[in-house]
C-alpha cells in the first residue's frame, strides 16, 4: 500500500502541474489520451480509498 502511495502522490503531483500550467485557458491541448489518464488517475484514487477501507473492515472482524 505504501509504494502504491507513492505512485499515486507521484501521478497526481504530475496531474496538478499540468493543471496549474494550463490555468484554465487551453495553453496544453487536451487530447483524448490525457482524458483517459485522468480517468485511471481517479479510478486508481477511488481503489486506494477502497482498499484502505477493506483492509480496515478485515482487522476489524480478525479482532
Amino acid at each position: 500500500m505504501q509504494q502504491a502511495q507513492e505512485a499515486l502522490s507521484g501521478a497526481h503531483h504530475v496531474q496538478t502541474k499540468l493543471i496549474e500550467m494550463d490555468e484554465g485557458s487551453g495553453k496544453i491541448p487536451v487530447h483524448l489520451v490525457m482524458v483517459h489518464a485522468q480517468d485511471h488517475l481517479m479510478s486508481a484514487i477511488m481503489l486506494m480509498e477502497m482498499g484502505r477501507e477493506i483492509i480496515a473492515l478485515h482487522q476489524k472482524i480478525a479482532r
